[in-house]
C-alpha cells in the first residue's frame, strides 16, 4: 500500500468542501487540522475525517442540516424570507424574486416562552446563512395586543443584513 502524501489529504480536503491547515503528516492517527466548509477547525487524525469528513460542531447544530435542499440562488435575484411570529410553530415562506420557492414550519420544542424564542433565534440565524436570505420580513401582530382593533395584521419586510426596516404593509 502506498504512503499518504499531504497533497492527497489536501485534494481530498478540496473535493469535500475543506481546507488542510496543517503543513506536515506523518501517519493516520497523527492529529491534522482541517477548516469545514462552514470555518470551524477540525483537530482529528485523518483515519477519522477521510471516510466521513464530519464537523464535530456542525453535527452538534441540529438547526443547521435542514430537512429540505433548496435550489441555489441565482445570483442577481432577491431571497425573501417571509415569517409569522407564533412562538410554538413558526411559519415561514421563501422568494426568490416573485416566485414561491419553498414554504414550511418549524416547531420549537421547549416549554418556557424564553427558551422557544431562543430555538426560534438559533434556527433562524442558521436559515438565514444557510439560504443566503437577503430580506426577512415578519408578521407584526405582538404589538396588536395594545390594540382595540385586532382584526389587522401588519407586516413589515427587514433588510437581513442591516436589520432597517425596508417596508411596511
Amino acid at each position: 500500500m502506498a504512503k499518504i502524501k499531504l497533497e492527497d489529504i489536501r485534494k481530498a480536503a478540496i473535493e469535500h468542501d475543506w481546507k488542510l491547515i496543517s503543513e506536515e503528516y506523518k501517519n493516520l492517527d497523527t492529529d491534522l487540522v482541517f477548516e469545514c466548509n462552514e470555518g470551524h477547525r477540525v483537530y482529528l487524525p485523518y483515519k477519522k475525517v477521510r471516510d466521513k469528513w464530519e464537523c464535530p460542531l456542525c453535527k452538534k447544530n441540529k438547526y443547521y442540516n435542514f430537512d429540505e435542499c433548496l435550489p441555489t440562488k441565482k445570483k442577481n435575484v432577491q431571497r425573501t424570507l417571509g415569517l409569522d411570529q407564533a412562538t410554538h410553530i413558526t411559519g415561514y415562506a421563501i422568494f426568490d424574486g416573485e416566485d414561491l420557492i419553498s414554504a414550511g414550519t418549524f416547531e420549537a420544542s421547549a416549554d418556557d416562552e424564553i427558551e422557544r424564542d431562543v430555538q426560534i433565534k438559533d434556527w433562524l440565524i442558521q436559515f438565514i446563512l444557510k439560504e443566503k436570505i437577503d430580506i426577512v420580513g415578519m408578521e407584526d401582530i405582538q404589538l396588536q395586543q395594545f390594540e382595540e382593533n385586532c382584526g389587522s395584521y401588519n407586516l413589515s419586510y427587514t433588510c437581513a443584513t442591516t436589520g432597517r426596516i425596508i417596508s411596511s404593509l
